[in-house]
């Protein structure tokens, strides 16, 4: 036989017997794949771990849109408390986060131009009288004929005038919140009280004992808390999913673990040029205002609807590779259940729950306890 005949004779069946031993493995090797995509967890593991079986639920999952927010206050609900009347500050009685009461006394202010209002003010009232009886004596004569329409005239205007600066001198008085009748006897006092004009809490104080101080200054701040109200800025795009009566939850950015509720009772129809939204406003409902503070900003969610859809634990959905998957049990024994892998495609969020969209209610899933478990 030719030698090169033989050598390609050998390599031929070389080639065959490889050929055949390749695809003999291949059962094997697909077994062997499969085999991996199943996750294996014993019975004591599964214990130890306070697993648990169970199935998607059928639930309520809301519709929210995000959205920012401050805490503000109606101008009525906020005032700044100022002395009418210069001079220094006597006994100031509260402290900054005290709460107090319409009327009640904040501080006091000591002038002498208190003094000198209320002496000018009795002067006032005795010169009143005496042009009084002037103008009554005046007008009795003239109307008998017996003294001119000139004289009558110079006593019902001296009188008149004087009548006018003592109301107005009496008009301020009790402004600074001075009983004029008792003043009028001749008892003066250098001492005005600063009153509260609302009920509230004190959120400013400017002012200390001695100091002195006019008109302008603002001694101390004011808030009715109880006023305050959350002021959302919501994108123009998403106004039309916005309604009055809807649910708002909020939280303050440092408080994330509490959780505020409020409701839609506004929207305003005018576009914010500054923050480039339109504001819509909601009435705080919980009890909780006296945590939170004017100015304060939040992050809010408006609940625009809701709807029905499956739902498990957030623990029982696993992310891989961007993507998620939950463990459907698909056998067990006496020693191990049998899990396998099943990417899913998820939805809304709400409380510890998540939704699951397009997902066959009647699988028996790993719901919680697999944190340990490495799918990958």
């Amino acid at each position: 036989m030719n030698p090169f005949s033989q050598i390609k004779n050998n390599f031929t069946i070389i080639v065959l017997l490889l050929i055949a031993g390749c695809t003999g493995n291949a059962p094997e090797n697909e077994d062997a794949e499969r085999a991996t995509d199943i996750i294996e967890i014993t019975r004591d593991q599964f214990k130890h771990e306070n697993m648990e079986l169970g199935t998607a639920q059928f639930m309520t999952f809301e519709n929210r849109l995000a959205v920012k927010g401050i805490i503000q206050s109606p101008s009525d609900g906020q005032v700044q408390v100022s002395s009418m009347i210069p001079g220094q500050i006597r006994n100031i009685r509260v402290n900054i986060g005290d709460q107090v009461v319409k009327g009640e006394t904040l501080c006091q202010i000591q002038s002498q131009e208190v003094v000198d209002l209320q002496q000018e003010f009795t002067e006032s009232a005795s010169l009143l009288k005496v042009l009084k009886n002037n103008y009554e004596g005046a007008k009795i004569l003239f109307e008998n004929n017996i003294d001119s329409e000139k004289t009558f005239l110079a006593a019902e205007s001296d009188f008149k005038s004087e009548t006018a600066r003592y109301n107005a001198l009496k008009t301020k008085l009790i402004m600074l919140q001075l009983d004029p009748e008792i003043i009028e006897k001749g008892n003066f006092s250098p001492i005005i009280n600063i009153t509260s004009p609302i009920k509230g809490y004190i959120t400013r104080q400017n002012g200390q004992n001695g100091q002195f101080v006019n008109s302008e200054v603002c001694i101390m701040e004011v808030i009715d808390q109880s006023r305050t109200y959350l002021q959302l800025y919501v994108f123009q795009s998403d106004v039309p999913y916005v309604q009055p009566g809807q649910t708002v939850r909020f939280f303050a950015p440092s408080r994330k673990e509490i959780i505020h509720t409020a409701r839609i009772t506004l929207i305003s129809r005018t576009f914010d040029e500054n923050t480039k939204a339109v504001l819509c406003s909601a009435e705080i409902l919980d009890g909780a205002l006296e945590h939170l503070f004017v100015g304060q900003n939040v992050e809010a969610d408006i609940i625009t609807g809701i709807q029905q859809s499956a739902g498990v634990p957030e623990e029982a959905v696993f992310h891989s590779d961007q993507k998620s998957f939950v463990l459907v049990k698909t056998d067990e024994d006496n020693q191990k259940y049998y899990f396998k892998k099943e990417e899913i495609k998820t939805g809304k969020t709400f409380g510890q729950m998540i939704e699951l969209i397009d997902f066959d209610l009647q699988k028996n899933i790993l719901l919680q306890g697999g944190y340990n478990l490495t799918i990958d």
